[in-house]
């Protein structure tokens, strides 16, 4: 897997670079090798669209493998660690083809369901499913990781 980094501090960068390789080895282990993630730390996302990050795909292909996740620029640690695991996850619904956004019909098809794309955030099964992956992801990082930052 590739990751380049567009702004960013060193720091932040290394980190969102270590949780993005071990959610890609975690997820989806046979597809990550042919991944390539642009990460974008912008200033004052969560102000400007009241989102933490977000993930959209930079291919015409059936399954894309060129990404691009956008993070605020002022994330805590843990907010940081969350939202790249959050966003990983897309990835891997993209990847694998379970998440297709479709824009002609402005909606999305999620394992074989079609989903209007007004269907409120909350419920989209997509976003709960990578609420969920983020928390286990954070955890395990945690787990693995934490001996080493201290």
């Amino acid at each position: 897997m590739e990751i380049v980094f567009i702004g960013g501090s060193k720091e932040n960068c290394d980190i969102a670079e270590s949780m993005c390789m071990f959610a890609a080895r975690k997820l989806m282990p046979r597809t990550c090798a042919k991944l390539f993630i642009e990460i974008e730390f912008v200033k004052n996302l969560y102000n400007d669209y009241g989102i933490y990050g977000d993930c959209t795909w930079d291919s015409h292909e059936r399954n894309p493998k060129d990404y691009i996740v956008r993070l605020d620029d002022n994330l805590s640690l843990e907010d940081l660690l969350a939202t790249v695991a959050h966003e990983m996850v897309h990835v891997k619904q993209y990847a694998t083809g379970e998440l297709k956004q479709y824009s002609v019909q402005k909606g999305y098809r999620y394992k074989n369901d079609y989903y209007p794309i007004d269907y409120n955030i909350a419920y989209r099964p997509w976003e709960i499913e990578a609420s969920m992956l983020e928390k286990t992801l954070v955890n395990a990082w945690h787990k693995e990781f934490d001996e080493v930052l201290t």
